[in-house]
């Protein structure tokens, strides 16, 4: 497509559109129509477009038509006395002669509006599935950590309780050097066969990470006879609570992973004695 095409096109666009959101480009001479569109023989208007839907023409358009996600079909009689535009779409016609001016045509391939829309709306579906089996996990994973590792997940807890602007700063620069170190494992010859142990490495802090909040947050509640374990799901439980309100996943998994590891580093991996335990 030309420069000059893809001017046209998108001064046209925005005109269409602009006309068509203050209701005032629509008259007797002009048409502006959501969904399909037919101009019959013998109807003659001066400039169409058309909003997701199909444009047929068997009459006599004395300027511009355009079609936003749809098609454009000039049959036995239809006439574009200027610029005929497709955009999300293609042009059919008889004879070259049946469009006056330019052809703008930007298609999609077999792609439709219908196509993308369901795109979008199941990968949003797949999307807010994947978040809430990855809390359901979190939350499933700190309650098994409860009862393999209850003394050094308090530990950390503790740890957490007790200096909480250390283990958040330890815990930042842990995430922040974190890709240097892996980079200069990839420039070392052992640490090219270190290179897969990288990955389970991260999971097991994040996951311990997660657990070690939960330990915190229930060993704050104070609840009567509860065992550590007990406490430490009753955290797993209200991290798995907040993680469920809209737009604040992200903001609970980051403070958790980074506060966490910190708290998992500062207590040399809750090798500390637990304060929670008295």
């Amino acid at each position: 497509m030309t420069n000059k095409k893809m001017l046209k096109l998108v001064i046209l666009l925005q005109i269409f559109i602009v006309g068509y959101s203050l209701q005032s480009y629509a008259t007797d001479s002009a048409r502006v129509q959501f969904g399909d569109l037919n101009i019959v023989p013998g109807e003659s208007v001066s400039d169409v477009v058309v909003l997701f839907g199909d444009l047929t023409i068997e009459g006599n358009i004395e300027k511009n038509a355009v079609v936003i996600f749809g098609d454009m079909d000039l049959r036995q009689g239809g006439k574009v006395h200027k610029d005929a535009v497709v955009f999300g779409g293609n042009i059919t016609f008889i004879s070259p002669e049946q469009i006056a001016e330019d052809k703008v045509e930007l298609s999609l391939g077999s792609i439709k509006p219908r196509d993308i829309f369901m795109g979008f709306l199941s990968l949003a579906i797949l999307k807010s599935l994947a978040a809430l089996v990855s809390k359901i996990f979190f939350f499933i994973t700190s309650i098994l950590l409860a009862f393999i590792f209850t003394r050094p997940l308090m530990a950390v807890g503790s740890a957490l309780s007790s200096a909480p602007w250390k283990c958040g700063l330890i815990g930042i620069l842990f995430w922040f050097c974190l890709p240097a170190a892996i980079l200069l494992l990839i420039l070392t010859i052992i640490g090219i066969f270190l290179m897969p142990l990288i990955i389970p490495f991260i999971f097991i802090i994040v996951i311990f990470s997660f657990a070690s909040i939960a330990a915190l947050i229930g060993a704050q509640i104070k609840l009567k006879n509860a065992s550590p374990a007990m406490q430490i799901i009753l955290g797993a439980l209200i991290i798995f609570l907040l993680s469920l309100i809209p737009f604040a996943y992200y903001f609970v998994f980051l403070i958790t992973v980074v506060m966490g590891t910190g708290a998992i580093l500062f207590s040399k991996f809750g090798t500390k004695k637990p304060r929670f335990l008295g």
